[in-house]
């Protein structure tokens, strides 16, 4: 009885808690996404892993770095690296300077962008911080050629 005791107090304090702060910022991030129009962007989005709820929600693919294509859902298999933000933005500047018709691209982070490069303008639209796991964070720019 002691061991479904303390399995009930933590329930209710596992519910109670996800009232207030949500368990990922996905959901929330997904909103905001159709609330403002982006959801037809061209999204590059970086970790992989934790951009496929915000691709669920969306029911959509992302461009994903760590793939160098597009995807909904990660596979952690050969082929697959980790990038850092330096790559990021140097395959954003591939992609910009090899496209048909200048546009804007929608970036998805998983953490704050702490590089720049001078080819790019880059603009933070939003923060979405309000998450219980630290990996489910995310932080949307726009990036363009300068």
């Amino acid at each position: 009885m002691l061991i479904l005791y303390v399995q009930f107090g933590g329930g209710i304090y596992s519910f109670s808690r996800d009232l207030v702060v949500p368990f990922s910022a996905s959901r929330e991030t997904a909103q905001y996404i159709q609330k403002a129009g982006l959801n037809n962007e061209f999204i590059v989005a970086s970790r992989d892993a934790t951009m496929a709820p915000l691709s669920g929600y969306l029911n959509r693919k992302f461009y994903y770095p760590e793939l160098q294509k597009m995807g909904s859902f990660t596979l952690f298999k050969k082929g697959r690296q980790d990038v850092e933000q330096s790559e990021i933005l140097s395959q954003i500047n591939f992609i910009l300077k090899n496209q048909d018709e200048q546009k804007k691209i929608l970036l998805i982070l998983n953490q704050k962008l702490n590089v720049n490069r001078h080819d790019l303008k880059i603009v933070p639209i939003k923060d979405f911080e309000r998450s219980w796991t630290s990996d489910e964070l995310y932080y949307l720019y726009w990036v363009d050629e300068a």
